[in-house]
């Protein structure tokens, strides 16, 4: 660290001298002294040479005055209880009445020393040597003979004919007084050294961005065409999340036909507060069909939501977990449906090195051709960056042509080495899988893989399982239900749980909003599970949908029911798979 240039201005020639002496033991101190109180203080400090110090030591009142002639920091080298102890130890045998007198730095550590030891001493507060001039005359009026205070209270205290003891600054309140300059000296060369870097990053970064300081007000930016639309959401990011650390997150508007991801920064400084600042990069939406990002914000909510840890906890899978973090090779999750693939994408995402950027979807059922042209051939495809975790979900969906595209890109371009690339494969009941990708990263590349676990493989967890589900769920749903009936528990363990962890889930919610007592009763359980099985059975290919005789009427309504059971319920997400409106899904369940 270069060496503080301190200037300290003493109320008097004895304090003068012990900073000199203090500061000799402190080769990183350059000090100039000067002595002068209050007013006299002030004026040294207005005409000293612009640059020529770092900060302003002095004491009292004459500190107080000198903030304001002076932009410099300025640290007060403040009375401590010793030193007042030491004036009152001093002035104990004195047979007359006695005071202190002083300025808020020194009655308000006098007051705290009078309550511990018990002392009866008048103490009392001045703002301005005018009042400490009135102060000392009613004292006088009222036969005090002695005050305790600082220079000018001494001094004063001595022209109406009374006697005085100084309160002088000891050694420790010295040095404490250099410590804190020499802070103060520290967070502002900090300070000068992140505004060059900042400089340095505008200057040179090919992406948008835009600076706030700790009062939401806006520094600088590049944001050009977009501003318009991209600093009134910075600005409601700030005001809703002040006080979030680093965080990424994803806004679209079709309107410009762009996404933005949108990295936040964030720098505290003791002296000036919180710098937010916001790196935004943009592309096309029509590059990003059935491609989505996952913020570490989003994920970490995900991951908190989420209770599929119980059927993570073999010793193998563990393993697996870590051979992952260690190793530049793709993982290759199977498992049944709701077996908590995408939960399991999540923790590995949070767990790994790439959180400082979005976790990038792909969902190969529903990417389009400008997804995968943009994921394979776009040079700002995560593919074609380092660091950042790229998760391709239903990979059984994809054809054989594109199943063989994929994989060879991902071998040419060594993706797997430069970033975290994980494979979900949605298992059959069977445990069957025909899936060219599938089998070229078995046989053909080195790959991990992790099988989830189905839920019937895990009936052994099922009181901890319902437990999590419920404290999760009385976040989500503001209950406080505290368990399950253990005849409820024995109808979960019976139950045929063909779509696994997300089935459990969405029943035990649905038990939830039901219940209305802390505790989960087994009718209201066997109600819910009833329905659940209806739902389960049509959310297969029904057994009339190709039977003999069935019109066209009876084969639509029961594709449209298994689509809508699918999508658990969610009308917009069925219309939207089957491309029609939610209204004409609606007529045609009628």
């Amino acid at each position: 660290m270069n060496r503080i240039s301190m200037l300290a201005i003493a109320p008097y020639e004895g304090m003068r001298l012990a900073l000199m002496d203090a500061a000799q033991k402190r080769p990183e101190i350059a000090l100039t002294v000067y002595v002068g109180d209050l007013e006299e203080g002030a004026y040294i400090a207005r005409t000293i040479e612009p640059g020529k110090y770092d900060v302003i030591l002095s004491r009292g009142g004459t500190a107080e005055m000198i903030r304001d002639a002076t932009h410099l920091p300025v640290v007060e080298i403040a009375l401590s209880v010793y030193d007042i102890l030491r004036a009152i130890r001093l002035v104990q045998n004195f047979t007359e009445r006695h005071a202190i007198v002083g300025f808020p730095s020194i009655t308000t550590v006098a007051r705290l020393l009078q309550d511990l030891i018990k002392s009866d001493i008048e103490i009392v507060t001045i703002h301005s040597p005018e009042q400490a001039a009135s102060v000392l005359h009613e004292l006088k009026e009222k036969s005090y003979r002695m005050v305790i205070g600082d220079m000018v209270t001494s001094r004063l205290a001595k022209e109406a004919g009374m006697n005085s003891v100084l309160l002088t600054s000891g050694t420790e309140s010295i040095d404490n007084a250099f410590d804190q300059a020499m802070e103060q000296f520290r967070l502002a060369a900090e300070l000068k050294q992140h505004n060059e870097q900042l400089k340095q990053v505008i200057a040179n970064t090919p992406i948008l961005m835009a600076a706030f300081d700790s009062q939401n007000t806006l520094l600088i930016d590049n944001l050009k065409g977009a501003r318009e639309y991209l600093l009134p959401i910075l600005k409601r990011e700030l005001a809703t999340r002040p006080d979030m650390a680093d965080y990424s997150f994803i806004k679209k508007n079709k309107d410009m036909g762009q996404q933005f991801i949108i990295e936040t920064k964030r720098t505290a400084y003791e002296s000036t507060g919180l710098c937010t600042t916001f790196f935004i990069s943009s592309q096309g939406l029509d590059e990003q069909s059935g491609i989505d990002y996952l913020s570490k914000t989003d994920a970490q909510d995900e991951h908190l939501k989420s209770f599929y840890t119980i059927g993570l906890k073999s010793d193998l899978i563990h393993k697996q977990v870590e051979r992952y973090h260690c190793v530049d090779l793709p993982l290759v999750v199977t498992g049944e449906r709701g077996t908590g693939r995408d939960s399991l994408a999540v923790m590995l995402y949070l767990q790994s090195d790439c959180v400082n950027h979005p976790m990038m979807i792909v969902d190969c059922e529903t990417a389009k051709e400008k997804g995968w042209r943009y994921l394979l051939e776009n040079h700002q495809s995560p593919l074609s960056s380092t660091g950042h975790m790229v998760v391709f979900k239903n990979c059984q969906c994809l054809s054989a042509v594109l199943s063989q595209q994929l994989f060879d890109f991902v071998e040419e371009t060594n993706a797997a080495r430069r970033n975290k690339l994980l494979f979900a494969f949605t298992l059959s009941p069977e445990g069957e899988m025909d899936n060219r990708l599938y089998h070229c990263l078995m046989e053909h590349a080195t790959s991990l893989k992790i099988m989830l676990p189905p839920l019937r493989d895990s009936m052994s967890e099922v009181h901890n399982l319902i437990s999590l589900c419920i404290s999760s769920l009385n976040v989500t749903l503001g209950k406080q239900i505290i368990g399950m009936e253990e005849s409820a528990v024995k109808l979960i363990q019976a139950f045929s749980w063909t779509e696994n962890y997300a089935q459990l889930k969405r029943v035990i919610m649905q038990v939830m909003l039901l219940c209305n007592k802390n505790i989960i009763d087994e009718q209201e359980l066997r109600s819910v599970l009833a329905q659940e099985a209806l739902l389960t059975e049509e959310a297969h290919v029904p057994s009339t949908l190709l039977a003999p005789g069935a019109t066209l009427d009876t084969i639509t309504k029961s594709i449209v029911k298994l689509i809508l059971a699918q999508e658990e319920g969610n009308q917009t997400k069925a219309a939207q798979r089957l491309g029609i409106s939610r209204s004409t899904l609606w007529r045609m369940l009628k």
